[in-house]
């Protein structure tokens, strides 16, 4: 099997079959002959999909660590990192966080 570009793929706008009006129909075409689905069926599947969706808890867990692009002060030994730990109040480095 020989190695081809991604290009050779692309649609260039050019039709190979020949002539313009030999097309095969768009998929817009295909929709509007198709019949819409009963409304006793829309809403039984509006009720399945809500409830497969999880219920979220009211109270999340908290946050374990922050993260400072620009870089914040470690409570612990004054270091200025990136990522710091809850540490039982504090928000210290990698280095101080008691693991």
């Amino acid at each position: 099997m020989e190695d081809r570009s991604l290009d050779e793929f692309l649609d260039d706008g050019s039709d190979d079959s020949g002539s313009p009006g030999e097309s095969e129909p768009s998929e817009a075409a295909d929709s509007e002959e198709s019949e819409p689905e009963a409304s006793g069926e829309s809403e039984s599947n509006a009720q399945a999909n809500e409830e497969s969706v999880p219920e979220l808890p009211d109270d999340p867990e908290p946050a374990t660590s922050s993260w400072t692009p620009e870089g914040a002060i470690c409570e612990g030994c004054g270091e200025s990192v990136d990522r710091r730990w809850d540490d039982g109040g504090r928000q210290v480095c990698r280095s101080c966080k008691e693991w």
